[in-house]
């Protein structure tokens, strides 16, 4: 299998620091995209074909010198399959890319029987087969969503990697995003998965904890691993996102009159962010324009009467969203 880079012209997308796969076969038409292909550039893809509209960005962050996560989008007549993974320690890009690269291979060799059976969560663990041979120590978060012509969608996630869901004013989180490792428990080698507004946690101990990976894939990892799943439909003029947690990081949090925190699931700070902006291109370029400003300031916020705190993050940010024209 090889990658190469195209032109953009005609019917082509958009491409910025991105590859595509070679040798498709004409039912998806080149529609298959991996970013970023140089590791130490910001990365974006728009494509409009076949009823969806799919934008995926990719930015390097400052806390390390090559970027470890990795966005893909494949687009063919029956379906769209996209994808975020964040890797981390030494070798994550090359987790990422791997997993990356075998996801958009399966999709170009299933496509057919994907869109009859669209198991998202048998093509995350197929694909993270391409890991195995990767270093133990190291590892990579992953979600992925497969999106019909039906506008029905199917999830699979595994790690902190994000799904929402966009209508309007309206935002959801899916999958679990509760579940943390008690931030009391890490490193004692026994660790506790508590839910978050179930127990007293200040916001330095959240900032703390919400690096405690619970599940990601690693080359020991793979047949023990338990992938999240979800699915649904998405209305006219929704959209799907999915985002690395170089992103959810940088927003808004919520905590009760005594500091504690209790909500982290960032949907009221993204349906402010995306108020009055159409088309999932402008959005995508609205939420990591402004998490980028919030990671650069670096500013710790309190709003005490609002009960709402940011501690931003400088971790490489990924997001690719959806809709259905």
């Amino acid at each position: 299998m090889a990658f190469s880079a195209q032109a953009n012209h005609g019917s082509h997308p958009r491409l910025k620091n991105a590859v595509v796969l070679g040798s498709i076969p004409p039912l998806a038409e080149g529609h298959a995209i991996l970013l970023p292909e140089v590791r130490t550039r910001e990365a974006d893809s728009f494509c409009r074909r076949n009823g969806f509209s799919v934008s995926v960005r990719v930015r390097k962050g400052r806390s390390r010198s090559l970027c470890q996560d990795t966005a893909v989008s494949f687009v063919c007549e029956e379906f769209a399959m996209l994808a975020v993974l964040d890797g981390y320690q030494n070798d994550g890009h090359l987790y990422s890319f791997d997993v990356s690269r075998r996801l958009l291979e399966l999709c170009r060799d299933r496509a057919g029987g994907l869109a009859r059976n669209p198991d998202a969560r048998a093509l995350l663990m197929d694909s993270a087969e391409a890991a195995s041979n990767l270093s133990p120590v190291s590892g990579t978060t992953a979600i992925v969503a497969l999106v019909l012509k039906s506008r029905d969608y199917f999830l699979a996630g595994v790690g902190d990697s994000a799904a929402y869901g966009i209508k309007g004013a309206s935002v959801r989180r899916m999958l679990d995003y509760g579940s943390i490792v008690d931030p009391q428990t890490i490193g004692t080698g026994a660790p506790v998965i508590r839910e978050v507004g179930s127990f007293t946690m200040d916001p330095d101990d959240y900032a703390y904890a919400r690096d405690a990976l619970i599940d990601a894939i690693s080359s020991n990892r793979i047949k023990i691993m338990r992938p999240e799943i979800a699915e649904g439909r998405l209305g006219r003029g929704a959209k799907l996102a999915l985002v690395s947690d170089g992103v959810t990081k940088n927003l808004i949090f919520s905590v009760d009159g005594n500091g504690s925190v209790t909500d982290v699931s960032g949907n009221a700070d993204l349906a402010d962010m995306l108020r009055g902006v159409v088309g999932v291109r402008r959005a995508t370029h609205r939420v990591l324009s402004e998490v980028e400003g919030r990671a650069a300031a670096g500013s710790i916020l309190h709003h005490v009467h609002a009960r709402q705190v940011l501690m931003p993050s400088r971790d490489d940010t990924a997001i690719a969203m959806v809709s259905c024209d």
